[in-house]
């Protein structure tokens, strides 16, 4: 007795070339090569969105900077500097602000400007100056002496920019309380104490130690006239 074999039913294929010589178990086409281009064409949008967004904010440096100094300027008037010589600083400021509004000012020159003022511890010079007739006032005999050199060695490294901003407030430090309503986020102490006007001019020292400011140097200039010289050379040089 034979065993019977079942015919095959229309439709099922038992793995053997069709009579158009096509194996009919092949797989799908891979969706991979669709998903390699769509992954490369967002790459290519993304640098596209990254150049558009850079060339914007390169044509807005101006702006940028205009807003820059319309917020500096409460913080320079509520700054410890003398009336004449914080007078001086707004006018050149302002003077600035207004070169800046005229139509066709170089974004290249707006941000040379910026680059060299926020590395000017103009506020932070008043507080130096505050320390100062602090340390006349209250100090005798040879630390008098000491912290009067060593503060006009910190204002010389100032004006021969070696020290910047972040120096200064490094130095500051001791004399100092984080007070952030302040617009500088920090308050001068009032009054201020032996220890820490001493550990500040202890501070001033090694800062005028390491840009190398001579042990008797002569007395610098304003800050008002160190910030002319800035901006005169943002104007010739460029930034840094």
């Amino acid at each position: 007795m034979t065993d019977d074999v079942p015919p095959d039913r229309p439709g099922e294929s038992d793995g053997s070339p069709t009579s158009d010589g096509s194996d009919s178990s092949e797989p799908a086409p891979s969706c991979l090569p669709g998903l390699v281009a769509a992954t490369l064409l967002m790459v290519m949008m993304a640098f596209i969105l990254c150049a558009g967004t850079t060339w914007y904010l390169f044509q807005q440096r101006t702006q940028f900077a205009i807003r820059t100094l319309e917020g500096y300027r409460p913080v320079i008037e509520q700054s410890y500097l003398p009336p004449e010589e914080k007078t001086d600083v707004l006018e050149q400021l302002d003077m600035v602000k207004k070169r800046m509004q005229v139509d066709g000012f170089p974004p290249s020159k707006a941000s040379a400007v910026m680059e060299r003022l926020v590395r000017l511890p103009i506020p932070q010079w008043g507080e130096i100056q505050v320390i100062s007739s602090w340390a006349v006032e209250n100090l005798t005999g040879e630390l008098k002496v000491t912290a009067q050199r060593q503060i006009r060695r910190l204002q010389t490294a100032i004006a021969k920019d070696l020290a910047t901003v972040i120096d200064i407030n490094e130095a500051l430090e001791p004399v100092t309380t984080v007070d952030m309503r302040s617009p500088l986020g920090r308050t001068l102490n009032q009054p201020l104490s032996e220890s820490s006007v001493l550990e500040f001019i202890d501070r001033a020292g090694l800062i005028a130690d390491r840009c190398r400011i001579e042990s008797e140097p002569a007395d610098p200039p304003t800050i008002a006239e160190i910030l002319d010289k800035q901006l005169r050379a943002a104007d010739l040089d460029g930034g840094y």
